[in-house]
């Protein structure tokens, strides 16, 4: 794509203009973060952190890199230079380089930058710092973190909630604690549903706009209807026994294969939200970390929940990557499935938009969500908001050129895309979102 043409520029310019919905984040509470002692390591938390390990970073140095706070800024460069040198090239360790251009002013990180970025970081760590990113850099209306949302950042974010305790319960303490906290005392499946719904409810009250389920990282996405009496013997085995059922390989423990009572709650979860309006966001495709079963998170797998449940309203992450051709169909298909580009411009930025490309030949337009940042600090936030604009600008742009949209078309998709369908869907109206008709 020329990004020096006129039809580049008109688009580029709507794109920059619109305060966007971020559909995913899993942002640190600005009032943890100003506690935090701050070196570059911080701008490895997650995500560009693979890449290094793929180019052959130990895990232990990784990890020192990420959380040691007796190491020196030297000392940490030291672990992992040669390793940033080998993944430069990536999308996620891109992100990190335009967030030390764009926020900290500096060319890069190397061994001229390193320790100058840490003491830049360090004087940026006072109160506002959030807003001046997310609010004015990154032109973020607002945020939906997938966390804890405190009175600093109300207006910034709203919460998301993740339930796995209730969805993937692992041993007896954790259920008695569950139905304790809640006021239950009918220790079933029966009062475990009860508490999953009073904690629903507890959260609603807190803004939270939806309901996450992330349980792809440790099983397939294919949920069995199951009988009750299934799932109340898995419950009773738990309670009796205290086994503790987990996938990782090499697990000393005994373990029992949790699946009934799992897919039992997971149907529980879907018609709480349902019959709350509340839409329902669902990790698909890439995994974060090192090393995990992949095929088990093809949206493919949902197909049966998504027939099952009409009224239910699926935000279906990450594009599903390397199945997004599989998502498409799926929300061709299914009027309750919204594609999410959350993480995906960092992932892999021509794919983003090679991705974008089929699913404006494929998908109706007031379904697709453009971005949503995914990071656990507001750096990486900004940054990928930037290669989301970029991306999607380009995309439209090539559009318009190859005749398949006109100009007004164009904008119009730019703000559904990237503001007004994760508006309506989330019903952030009621926090000032307000969609923009062109």
């Amino acid at each position: 794509m020329n990004t020096d043409s006129k039809t580049y520029k008109a688009i580029r310019e709507v794109v920059d203009s619109i305060e966007i919905v971020d559909t995913h984040e899993h942002l640190t509470p600005s009032e943890e973060w100003l506690k935090l002692q701050l070196d570059f390591g911080r701008l490895f938390l997650h995500y560009a952190s693979v890449d290094l390990v793929s180019a052959g970073m130990p895990l232990a140095d990784l990890e020192a890199l990420k959380t040691d706070t007796n190491l020196s800024p030297e000392e940490k460069w030291k672990l992992m230079s040669p390793y940033w040198k080998a993944a430069k090239n990536t999308g996620y360790c891109k992100a990190v380089t335009l967030a030390i251009q764009d926020i900290y002013d500096l060319p890069d990180l190397n061994d001229d930058t390193y320790a100058e970025l840490c003491e830049r970081m360090r004087r940026s760590q006072k109160p506002g710092f959030y807003r001046m990113i997310l609010r004015d850099k990154a032109k973020i209306a607002i945020s939906i973190n997938n966390g804890p949302v405190m009175e600093a950042d109300r207006d910034l974010m709203v919460p998301a909630v993740s339930f796995g305790e209730f969805i993937l319960p692992r041993e007896r303490g954790q259920i008695q604690n569950i139905l304790n906290g809640y006021g239950v005392s009918d220790y079933s499946v029966d009062g475990l549903v009860e508490a999953f719904g009073k904690a629903v409810e507890k959260h609603m009250s807190e803004r939270m706009v939806a309901l996450k389920i992330g349980v792809a990282y440790q099983r397939i996405l294919k949920f069995d209807i199951v009988p009750k009496w299934k799932a109340e013997e898995v419950f009773a085995q738990i309670m009796r026994d205290d086994f503790c059922f987990r996938h990782d390989l090499g697990e000393e423990r005994r373990y029992l294969e949790g699946k009934p009572l799992q897919d039992y709650m997971f149907h529980q979860a879907i018609r709480l939200a349902m019959d709350r309006n509340l839409p329902i966001q669902i990790h698909t495709g890439i995994q974060e970390g090192h090393g995990n079963y992949l095929s088990q998170t093809n949206p493919i797998h949902l197909t049966e929940i998504f027939m099952l449940y009409p009224r239910a309203k699926f935000d279906i992450f990450h594009i599903g990557y390397p199945y997004q051709s599989e998502l498409a169909v799926l929300a061709k298909m299914f009027p309750n499935v919204y594609p999410d580009f959350s993480w995906m411009h960092i992932i892999n930025p021509w794919a983003a938009r090679q991705t974008l490309h089929e699913w404006l030949d494929t998908v109706p337009g007031n379904k697709i969500l453009g971005f949503g940042g995914d990071y656990k600090f507001v750096e990486g936030a900004y940054a990928h908001s930037v290669m989301a604009r970029e991306n999607i600008a380009r995309v439209l742009a090539e559009k318009v050129e190859d005749g398949d949209l006109d100009l007004d078309q164009a904008g119009r998709l730019a703000f559904d895309i990237l503001r007004n369908n994760a508006s309506r869907l989330f019903d952030l109206q009621r926090f000032g979102v307000e969609v923009v008709n062109l």
